[in-house]
């Protein structure tokens, strides 16, 4: 499972508030994502302000996962994420997986 997140709000945050509150607010991003975590395997950055995870869950899982995340986030950090997910398929090149995350986004 391959998961794009993207921190709602960033762009205006840095724009009206500036970097060091965007990256207050991605701090705070990371933090409860990392509580939880169980399945995440990798991580990585993406162009733009977009990062990707790749899960070791199925589709239903992870997305009451990341429902918990997005409760967690709205009343501890004052944050969400959007979240789109796109389903390994055998043989699936990785840029047709990339390709239905960013469009699942």
């Amino acid at each position: 499972m391959l998961a794009f997140i993207d921190v709602d709000g960033l762009k205006a945050t840095n724009d009206l508030l500036g970097h060091a509150a965007g990256d207050q607010l991605l701090r705070r991003v990371v933090d409860t994502l990392r509580a939880h975590r169980r399945a995440l395997i990798l991580s990585c950055d993406t162009e733009g302000t977009s990062s990707c995870a790749l899960l070791a869950m199925d589709i239903e899982k992870t997305t009451e996962r990341f429902v918990l995340i997005n409760v967690a986030l709205v009343a501890h950090a004052h944050a969400s994420i959007s979240v789109g997910l796109a389903a390994y398929k055998i043989h699936d090149p990785l840029d047709t997986l990339l390709a239905r995350a960013g469009r699942a986004l």
